[in-house]
């Protein structure tokens, strides 16, 4: 009989089946099931086999999963081992959708139509398996009455996995009646002590336990687990690498009770033995409303003021939606449940915490990490978790569990500066100060994030809170200087350092006056100044700038020439500003300031001696061209700017008709000659605030704005052409050049 090509080919091949192909094999199978003579047994069974192979790794689309159901949901005339190969190799790619879900429920029981009780299992078997995967469970829990009346059938209820497992997972308070629970004591009475059942009996036991009095029975703690946890882990990782994200499934699991069940009981397994409750409503009545009967968002926020909080208060740790319950409608009595949970818990993680245990580690691991996505959730440390971290960073080693108990640290509150360092920051730093660039850089991250809290929790500080924030900052300057001289190969500490300064720097000061200025050590500024890096300093010339701000909102508050700070203060401050624009911008390198200065008023030469500026200056002097020291640091002559200038100019030149280019480093005597030489004209003024916005189009932003808030000239107008760089008596309390 002729065939079609696609027909022809050998589907035995080894070479895993393309998309197009498996609807081919589908058809196969489904011809093979309704007619014997439909096709030879060898290709049946290698299209049997070949389906089975690209389920495994592909996985299957909702379509072909659709048609496949529908072939083990009715009669079939394939065989047992044939049907029960592709049964297991059900790997739904998405979301199993309800109507797959209704079909396979539908097949269940008896019935003339209905498929063999092994085919009956192996459906049961594998709606269990894919329960974590359902696209929605409401429409099984409608069909929670139909699955319940099958208990009767041995070989659904006494077979691996049972039916009561479903049931198990699937049952709620509501799915409780008086009925459910005379049918399953009738059952027990009748064929005595199973596991399964006397499970399902204590899920039942467990929302009336003043219903069903005495004990259940005894039974194996697994006995309602995954049938297949190998099988799980394979449908996750296809899922996951064939599925996008579904935004409207991770809303719907939002509002609602998290179960770990399936898949998430491994996956739990694997990682740890937590011992964190799920949440449970024991005791409730008829006219009780409890989180686990939230379906949605809508149904949450009708229940709200109704809802009775669970029997375990520590399960909002690991439950979203007590969470947001207790989030909308605080209780000091729930917190107190949970401090006192939370305790005992991390006591007994302080007695363990040398211990050789296997899978010791990995429980405090699971329970910090825990921990921590609850306080992230609240902005609050409980008192537990406070009392647990001052005992166990007495012991700690700067590394285990480092990330959840750094961050926990981060939630401290705003008390005495004293008791802050010495039961927290004192143990931290002993442990990763004397680590490596890694573990510095993180103790000064810590430090940032503990500003940041405080400063987002006390908008409104009293004058003992500014003070502590106070001290905090000047401990934090000693801590990051002592970093910058004893950690080598510092590039990641000074990141964090310059990371802690710009947030230091954006505090509300214009909300609050009580937020103060806190200025960096003289070494430390001075080290970015000469580390020779443009971003380092362009960063350190923004935080400076930011500083200059917060100077001036407090004058304008307090309405006099320092802001309320001392005048020593802000003169040292002005100092920092004269010394950057005297290296950069005004060829006054190292120049100093006094009472008869009338240009460098606060200058204070980078808070160098006369001892070390002599000698420099004869050594610029002896390098010949006409070298000076006090220009050596000029966007034109400095280490870190002199390509980035000349570039800037080459490419200027090349635009135009000049004939004549500039050769070597660019001065105002270099400039006025060129123009006279037939080349480009420019005044010196003109070239440094063309530099300036170049270096700002190539990221220095810090250098642009620096300049913009201290020079006249740049003040007065962003396009100055002609107006020469001077200097006029500092306006109130901060110096402009």
């Amino acid at each position: 009989m002729p065939s079609t090509s696609r027909q022809r080919e050998d589907i035995n091949d080894n070479v895993l089946a393309e998309e197009g192909d498996v609807g081919e094999l589908v058809a196969l199978i489904e011809r093979a099931s309704s007619n014997r003579k439909a096709a030879p047994k060898d290709k049946v069974n290698a299209a049997v086999e070949k389906l089975s192979q690209y389920a495994s790794v592909r996985g299957l689309s909702p379509e072909i999963l659709d048609r496949l159901i529908d072939v083990f949901t009715l009669e079939s005339l394939l065989g047992q081992a044939s049907t029960n190969r592709i049964i297991k190799a059900l790997y739904p790619r998405t979301k199993v959708a309800e109507n797959i879900v209704i079909k396979t429920v539908g097949c269940l029981g008896h019935g003339p139509k209905k498929p063999s009780h092994g085919i009956q299992h192996a459906l049961l078997r594998w709606l269990v398996m894919v329960y974590d995967v359902l696209e929605d469970y409401t429409v099984l829990s409608k069909l929670y009455g139909v699955l319940f009346n099958l208990l009767d059938m041995i070989s659904l209820r006494h077979v691996r996995p049972p039916l009561c497992t479903l049931l198990s997972w699937l049952t709620k308070r509501y799915h409780v009646k008086s009925f459910r629970i005379q049918a399953l004591l009738q059952w027990k009475q009748t064929i005595g002590e199973e596991q399964p059942l006397n499970a399902l009996l204590q899920v039942y036991k467990n929302y009336y336990p003043d219903v069903i009095v005495g004990n259940v029975g005894t039974f194996k703690a697994g006995v309602l687990s995954h049938p297949d946890p190998e099988w799980m882990q394979k449908l996750l990782a296809i899922q996951e690498s064939n599925a996008p994200n579904e935004p409207n499934n991770v809303e719907k699991k939002a509002f609602k009770v998290s179960r770990r069940t399936g898949g998430q009981v491994l996956k739990k397994r694997k990682t740890a033995d937590l011992f964190v409750p799920e949440v449970y409503t024991f005791g409730a009545v008829e006219t009780s409303v409890t989180l686990e009967e939230v379906k949605d968002a809508n149904d949450f926020v009708e229940k709200l003021d109704r809802l009775e909080l669970p029997n375990q208060m520590a399960a909002i740790l690991q439950d979203g939606l007590l969470q947001k319950l207790l989030a909308l409608r605080p209780s000091v009595a729930a917190s107190e449940r949970i401090n006192n949970w939370l305790a005992a818990a991390l006591e007994d993680e302080l007695r363990i915490y040398h211990s050789t245990i296997p899978g010791a580690s990995a429980r405090r691991d699971a329970l910090l990490l825990n921990i921590v996505q609850y306080t992230r959730s609240t902005r609050t440390l409980l008192p537990a978790i406070e009392d647990f971290l001052k005992k166990f960073l007495q012991k700690w080693d700067g590394k285990s569990s480092a990330d959840s108990v750094l961050e926990l640290v981060c939630f401290l509150p705003l008390r005495e500066f004293k008791e802050i360092h010495a039961e927290f920051l004192e143990p931290i730093e002993r442990a990763l100060i004397s680590g490596s660039e890694t573990s510095a850089a993180r103790l000064v991250a810590l430090c940032a994030e503990l500003m940041r809290h405080w400063t987002v929790t006390h908008r409104k500080p009293t004058e003992q809170q500014a003070l502590v924030l106070k001290d905090f900052l000047e401990h934090v300057g000693d801590v990051c200087l002592n970093l910058l001289q004893n950690v080598s190969g510092n590039s990641v500490v000074a990141d964090a350092i310059l990371s802690f300064y710009e947030g230091a720097s954006s505090l509300p000061w214009k909300e609050n006056s009580l937020f103060r200025v806190v200025l960096p050590p003289d070494p430390l500024v001075y080290h970015f100044v000469f580390a020779g890096d443009s971003m380092m300093l362009s960063r350190l010339c923004g935080i400076l700038s930011k500083y200059k701000q917060a100077f001036e909102v407090s004058i304008k508050h307090w309405q006099d020439d320092t802001g309320g700070y001392p005048r020593q203060y802000v003169d040292h401050f002005n100092g920092f500003l004269m010394d950057i624009c005297n290296l950069l911008w005004r060829t006054r390198a190292f120049a100093k300031g006094g009472p008869d200065s009338k240009q460098d008023t606060n200058a204070m030469g980078c808070t160098m001696s006369e001892s070390i500026i002599g000698p420099l200056k004869e050594t610029a002097i002896a390098g010949g061209e006409g070298l000076e020291l006090r220009s050596l640091f000029s966007f034109s002559h400095s280490a870190i700017f002199a390509q980035l200038s000349a570039d800037w100019f080459r490419q200027l030149e090349e635009s135009s008709d000049a004939n004549v280019r500039h050769a070597g480093p660019i001065s105002q005597r270099s400039l006025t000659l060129l123009g006279a030489s037939d080349g480009l004209k420019m005044s010196y003024s003109d070239y440094r605030v063309a530099v300036l916005r170049d270096l700002k189009r190539k990221g220095l932003v810090g250098i642009w704005d620096f300049m913009h808030n201290t020079m006249i000239s740049l003040i007065q107008t962003s396009k100055s052409t002609t107006t020469t760089s001077r200097t006029r008596p500092p306006p109130k309390a901060l110096a402009r050049s």
